[in-house]
């Protein structure tokens, strides 16, 4: 597998390939190196639906180092711009984590309560809003 992650980072290789290696790194809770592959997608295709995935999965990476706030940007990117339900629908659910985290919950319940039965069970949209307005609450009572 080690062979595998040393594949050349020339900006010649499939960009899929770059995906691939950076998920990869990810599981092996290698997050420099995954950053670094997925950062290459997003500069070589920045508009193409696998740099949505990409940013996507560099605001879970922040998210995990704890760079909660800018996780925001990557997510906040796919969110406003890409065509996929799923790649949206993956961003909604990062930004509402980094709202929660970052002790932001009524930002959170809008971006929850915003999000289409179509893309989130509502029996699942109603749990995270209803965990989001027991942190309100908790929050509010200090």
């Amino acid at each position: 597998m080690a062979q595998a992650l040393t594949y050349s980072t020339s900006f010649d290789a499939d960009p899929a390939i770059f995906f691939r290696m950076g998920d990869l790194h990810l599981k092996l809770s290698q997050l420099k190196q995954s950053m670094q592959k997925f950062e290459i997608i997003v500069r070589r295709i920045p508009d193409d639906h696998l740099a949505y995935r990409a940013r996507n999965r560099i605001g879970t990476i922040c998210q995990i180092a704890g760079r909660h706030q800018e996780s925001l940007t990557y997510f906040r990117i796919t969110a406003r711009q890409t065509n996929c339900s799923e790649c949206r629908t993956e961003a909604h659910l990062g930004l509402i984590e980094s709202y929660e985290f970052l002790e932001e919950p009524e930002k959170a319940i809008s971006l929850a309560e915003s999000i289409s039965g179509q893309y989130l069970s509502i029996k699942e949209k109603q749990k995270i809003i209803r965990r989001l307005r027991n942190k309100l609450e908790y929050l509010q009572a200090l």
